[in-house]
């Protein structure tokens, strides 16, 4: 990892996040073809890229892009996107688009804008999606 303060941001310590995230940190299946999305693992999954962000956001402010690039590009790998897109309508005032918007934030200030351009183009098909429906509500 990159050297610079090992605390950033709302008292976060980077390398033991880092370490965490990219060696213990779960994803309940999310990266397996045959994974099942319910209810329950669907709220879950929304809140998963959180935890990422804010060690990525972190990452940034302590000079560390390589690193949060890093733990960005897990949740990525961990999380298909066939299984779990970053754009997509949730029951919970739009949540999922929310958080990952925030993300795609921070893919840009981490400089990571091969993933970037993917979380933007989810997002984009999706709230274009949302658009057609509540127009074709009418009035």
């Amino acid at each position: 990892m990159e050297g610079g303060n090992p605390r950033s941001g709302d008292n976060v310590d980077n390398d033991v996040a880092y370490k965490t995230l990219m060696e213990k940190f779960t994803y309940g299946g999310a990266n397996l073809q045959v994974y099942t999305l319910t209810r329950r693992t669907g709220d879950i999954l929304i809140v998963s890229n959180m935890p990422m962000r804010q060690v990525a956001e972190s990452l940034v402010a302590a000079g560390r892009k390589d690193s949060a690039r890093k733990v960005l590009e897990h949740y990525d790998q961990n999380v298909l996107e066939s299984n779990f897109p970053y754009g997509m309508a949730s029951n919970q005032n739009n949540l999922h688009d929310y958080f990952s918007f925030r993300f795609l934030n921070v893919c840009y200030t981490a400089e990571d804008f091969t993933l970037a351009k993917k979380v933007n183009a989810s997002l984009k098909k999706d709230l274009a999606q949302q658009m057609r429906y509540y127009k074709s509500l009418g009035g």
